[in-house]
């Protein structure tokens, strides 16, 4: 009798140690797993070490309602003849041509993981975000939701130029907020990283 109380109480301390080695491992995982989805091992360089022809990596933290809530304002073209969607006094610019109207040649504002501002032209043009978002249409979720769904993108982003005094807003419903400056840039290459 003492022997077999013995057995079932080193049994019970067998049970008790790999639970709990067990639950330390999920931890672990999940948490550096949680924590590579929600920030990619992409630094983005200061954008006063930038220059005009640098191509970076840049992560991108996104929901798909970007593609159509994120708006800047200027009366600014870039040298591909992109533009802002909204001119200096945030009236709808209206396009001269077919070509001016395209999302290639719309400049709208992302924030990268690590915080910094670009302007990007036709983000969600990119095809990685093209199905993106017929998966997961902005409309078929709430704002809460849609925010539980942010991923990351890695993109090669070609800087291009500066822009400077502007405005940005970051949804439709959203006052406009006076910006300094901030870089202009091409993408290519994009890839989900998270998320």
């Amino acid at each position: 009798m003492v022997r077999t109380l013995r057995l079932s109480r080193e049994m019970w301390i067998f049970l008790g140690v790999t639970t709990l080695m067990s639950a330390v491992y999920l931890f672990a995982t999940t948490s550096s797993m949680a924590i590579a989805r929600a920030k990619p091992d992409v630094i983005t360089p200061p954008p006063d070490k930038l220059k005009v022809g640098d191509v970076i990596d840049a992560g991108l933290t996104l929901v798909t309602a970007d593609a159509f809530g994120l708006s800047c304002a200027s009366d600014t073209k870039t040298a591909n003849n992109a533009h802002c969607g909204f001119n200096a006094q945030t009236t709808p610019w209206k396009p001269e041509n077919e070509a001016q109207g395209k999302p290639e040649s719309l400049i709208a504002p992302y924030m990268t993981v690590d915080n910094v501002l670009f302007l990007i032209p036709g983000l969600f043009t990119q095809p990685v975000l093209k199905k993106r978002l017929e998966d997961e249409p902005p409309a078929k979720y709430t704002k809460e939701q849609m925010e539980e769904r942010r991923f990351t993108v890695t993109c090669k982003l070609k800087v291009e130029q500066k822009l400077e005094k502007f405005k940005v807003r970051w949804s439709n419903s959203q006052p406009w907020g006076d910006r300094d400056e901030a870089w202009v840039g091409s993408v290519s290459d994009c890839k989900m990283t998270g998320g």
